[in-house]
């Protein structure tokens, strides 16, 4: 008996550690208070089964990955009530974890990714341009890898170019592949070294990728100045300029290259960036990224694209809490982001194309083949792809506009790749390098002990985070269902509910 209770005295002081620190990530401690206070391993525990669900697959989805219905939920007695699995609890710390977590095998995973996606001699493999690739690489990452630090740094390297903040600005005549992938990567080695935002913030404006989006000095300093420290002075402009008047982009003939010329400012230049110190552009970009007013104003532009829905006064208030938390690398500053309540609670709003489809195709169990990442991001105005949905990845001068366009042709291109290219892609068994979800999602003996009701609830679960209202049932199975002589065909009745929720709004939204 007394090694009983000191056992359970181990375990209890051991839970008391871990709630401590399950909300450090990388040595970071997250806020415990305020606007931006972490959602505890106990905070996400509390909430009711399908809530739980819905949260689970928020902070999934936010990284491109997603936990299905059966994964979830014990399903071996029914829908009622919902149980969740012993190995989901504490899922956001389980998470953290694992983006702590170094891969002991990248070089081996990188190798295969690439055998997979771009080898030759393998059914469904065709060669495909350093253009293609470019495109197709972050997101094979991104969503191939399994969660870890590589996958995160991965991640947020893709957000940060397709803000205004990194875009490569592919659309522009300057600006070609090779700059979108060394922007790209820039970024991961960055990250991979651990080095802080400002010298990140440094290396990417003394580059001749940054110059070939912002090309003269006038330009290219002003854009500095409003985009990363959101300082809006025109009086600063001349000034900047002439520190950086030695800087220009040669023209297409000679390749668009960064020159300097001899003819470098010699005189310190007063009222600069609050100083009175700066000669040279060298000097100008390294005062700007190490300027106080860095931190809040790329916390400003974190929280106008993880908060898209929130009015400008709430949005000051998150972006003021987040530069508080003092965060000085890029994966403390979204750390602090997607695992806060505020993200993961209160904050609905219209979901970007590869955060819809790849946290459904994971819950669906939807596997690519080696073309699917080409049809996600190949340049083809007649298909629909990010192009066609005015969310081309690392394209725009200004980068991606926060909320996704809602426009008719771009909501109709990505409805029809969810639809076609997702929630009606079912894997035909015959071909190895078909994509696709697998028979399991409707035919799998743990789903056998569900009723008629409950199936199609299970679906709605897995697609949607919720139940089939009862018009919604009664439509479903009395007037298609039923109708069609499919009560005994759960196959059928598979297609008829996901054809259906890819029709629904909040297929494409987060509702919480």
């Amino acid at each position: 008996m007394s090694r009983l209770l000191s056992l359970l005295l181990v375990v209890s002081l051991l839970g008391g550690c871990l709630d401590n620190t399950d909300s450090v990530v990388d040595g970071f401690q997250l806020p415990q208070d305020g606007p931006l206070a972490v959602l505890t391993d106990a905070d996400f525990d509390a909430l009711p089964p399908q809530q739980r669900f819905q949260v689970a697959n928020k902070l999934l989805g936010t990284l491109y990955r997603g936990v299905s219905a059966k994964a979830f939920f014990d399903l071996g007695e029914g829908l009622e009530p919902l149980r969740v699995r012993f190995d989901q609890r504490g899922l956001p710390g389980q998470v953290r974890l694992a983006l702590d977590t170094p891969l002991d095998d990248y070089p081996a995973r990188y190798a295969e990714l690439e055998e997979r996606f771009f080898g030759s001699g393998r059914p469904g493999v065709q060669y495909r341009s350093y253009e293609k690739q470019v495109r197709e690489h972050p997101l094979i990452h991104i969503t191939q890898l399994p969660l870890s630090r590589e996958q995160y740094i991965r991640w947020i390297a893709y957000q940060l170019v397709n803000t205004i903040l990194f875009s490569p600005g592919w659309e522009l005549e300057t600006v070609d592949a090779v700059d979108v992938e060394t922007v790209y990567n820039e970024l991961v080695y960055a990250m991979e070294e651990g080095l802080p935002i400002a010298e990140i913030v440094y290396r990417h404006m003394i580059s001749e990728e940054n110059w070939r989006r912002f090309r003269s000095p006038e330009d290219n300093v002003r854009e500095m100045m409003e985009i990363y420290l959101l300082r809006f002075r025109d009086d600063e402009v001349p000034k900047a300029a002439r520190a950086c008047r030695n800087w220009y982009l040669s023209d297409d003939a000679e390749g668009y290259q960064l020159k300097k010329s001899l003819d470098f400012n010699r005189e310190p230049i007063p009222g600069l960036l609050d100083r009175n110190d700066i000669i040279s552009c060298e000097d100008f970009y390294r005062a700007l990224a190490y300027h106080p007013g860095l931190i809040p104003a790329i916390s400003r532009r974190v929280v106008d694209l993880m908060f898209p829905e929130k009015d400008a006064r709430e949005r000051t208030r998150l972006a003021q809490a987040l530069a508080e938390t003092n965060p000085t690398t890029f994966p403390e500053l979204f750390s602090a982001v997607i695992f806060s309540r505020a993200y993961l609670l209160d904050n609905p709003h219209l979901r970007g194309f590869e955060a819809a489809f790849f946290n459904t195709a994971a819950r669906l169990g939807w596997q690519p083949n080696a073309r699917s990442f080409e049809w996600i991001t190949r340049e083809n105005a007649d298909s629909s792809n990010l192009g066609t949905m005015k969310q081309a990845p690392m394209t725009y001068k200004l980068g991606r506009a926060n909320r996704p366009p809602t426009d008719s042709m771009s909501m109709a291109h990505y409805h029809r790749f969810m639809r076609t290219y997702l929630l009606l892609d079912e894997k035909n068994p015959e071909r190895e390098d078909d994509a696709g979800w697998r028979l399991s999602l409707f035919d799998d003996p743990v789903l056998d002990g569900l009723g008629e009701r409950e199936f199609i609830d299970y679906l709605f679960l897995g697609v949607l985070g919720r139940r089939a209202s009862d018009d919604e049932w009664r439509v479903l199975w009395n007037e298609v269902i039923e109708a069609e002589g499919w009560s005994g065909n759960r196959r059928a009745q598979t297609r008829v509910v996901l054809d259906y929720c890819s029709r629904l709004a909040e297929l494409y939204a987060y509702p919480l």
